[in-house]
């Protein structure tokens, strides 16, 4: 069976990163060779429902057996890297070659928090000079100081937060399964303006129902409420309904996920419960959606006075406040208009890439992986051929 999230690693994996061993000593898991920790699923799938720790898995590619040190949880899907077998890097003939040409491995650093990063940074041109000059010099046979002359050339180190690489795009030869910054840029406007035509709608719809809460207005003043506590009650019935609403969404969002981290071919993940700023962020919002949306109607419906409410001459009032009402009418067409526009561009644009002649046919292609092992089979079945024909 072909497992492809093997990764290799140095004891130290544990203590950089937050990846607790549920059987197992993190400190000597990973120290000597040929050693590997595999997930609560790989040891499932392997050795069903008994401890794996001392038994082994033959790595073909390798044609060595790696014994069992540790077993992890699954790697959550919002992992940095994905993994579901964890093998010493000591097994590796490579990983003891200091040479500083070579670029084959992530490193990762945990610094102190009285370190500033912009002093580190600083002394990385010198230890490149004296590290990697020597080497370059001897291999390319030129000098390193000479090589960077041309504007062309660079060669260098930089510190890169962790947090910033998932959809920073511009950092190359990194890890699989990064996404854009620019995608969240885009789909975040069009979800606020998409809620900004909702606040405009419940606007609408509060001013539009006046006449029928006017009476209520005139009772409670002549009853001694005043401006600024039904401005409250209003604005507390908006953010109820706000809190109503993303109760409903999250609702929502959960049951619809899994089709949508289907369509989307990544398995997506909200975790509510596990991370306190996400509740307070989504608290935090719904407040401000509530007191955004409800401002106007409060102030509008506050402003009745009883002795006009009472006797039916509130809809002279109506001619004050018609103007903004149809500009916020206005406003909330132009930005549907708008995303209207961008989704039918949008999907004129995916019509135009999937049914674009390419000049071949697609569903005739066939991609062949790991082409090198069908080789080296196919060169061990030529040389057997060969040596029969010899024998005879």
């Amino acid at each position: 069976m072909r497992e492809k999230r093997i990764i290799y690693a140095d004891a130290s994996i544990f203590d950089v990163f937050t990846i607790p061993l549920i059987l197992g000593d993190s400190s000597k898991a990973l120290t000597d060779p040929n050693t590997i920790v595999i997930t609560q699923t790989t040891a499932k799938k392997y050795f069903g429902n008994e401890n794996p720790l001392g038994k082994s898995l033959k790595l073909k590619e390798r044609k060595t057996d790696y014994k069992i040190t540790g077993l992890v949880e699954d790697c959550p899907a919002s992992s940095h890297f994905q993994f579901d077998m964890i093998a010493s890097l000591v097994s590796i003939q490579s990983s003891d070659d200091d040479s500083w040409m070579g670029h084959c491995y992530f490193t990762y650093i945990v610094l102190r928090d009285d370190v500033l990063l912009s002093k580190l940074e600083a002394k990385f041109p010198d230890f490149i000079n004296r590290h990697y000059g020597p080497k370059f010099m001897s291999e390319i046979g030129m000098s390193y100081e000479k090589y960077l002359k041309d504007e062309n050339h660079y060669y260098g180190y930089y510190l890169q937060p962790l947090l910033d690489i998932h959809l920073n795009v511009s950092i190359l030869d990194n890890l699989p399964g990064n996404g854009n910054i620019n995608y969240i840029y885009i789909f975040s406007a069009i979800a606020l303006l998409i809620l900004l035509i909702a606040c405009i709608n419940f606007m609408n719809l509060s001013t539009a129902r006046f006449t029928q809460r006017s009476k209520e207005v005139g009772v409670r003043k002549v009853l001694g409420s005043s401006q600024k506590q039904l401005i409250l009650q209003f604005l507390c019935e908006s953010i109820l309904f706000s809190l109503i609403a993303l109760v409903l969404a999250l609702l929502i969002v959960e049951i619809s996920l899994p089709a949508f981290s289907s369509l989307a071919g990544r398995e997506l993940q909200i975790n509510y419960f596990g991370n306190t700023y996400i509740l307070l962020a989504f608290s935090g919002f719904a407040l401000v959606v509530g007191i955004l949306a409800g401002s106007y109607p409060a102030f509008f419906l506050s402003s009745f006075k009883p002795v006009q409410t009472i006797k039916g001459t509130l809809e002279k009032m109506q001619g004050g406040h018609l103007h903004f009402r149809q500009t916020l009418v206005v406003l909330q067409f132009t930005i549907t208009t708008f995303i209207l526009i961008g989704t039918f561009i949008i999907n004129s644009q995916l019509r135009y890439v999937r049914n674009k002649d390419l000049g071949f046919n697609k569903e005739h292609i066939v991609v062949i992986h790991r082409a090198n092992v069908i080789r080296s089979q196919g060169d061990t079945e030529f040389h057997r051929k060969n040596m029969e024909k010899l024998q005879r």
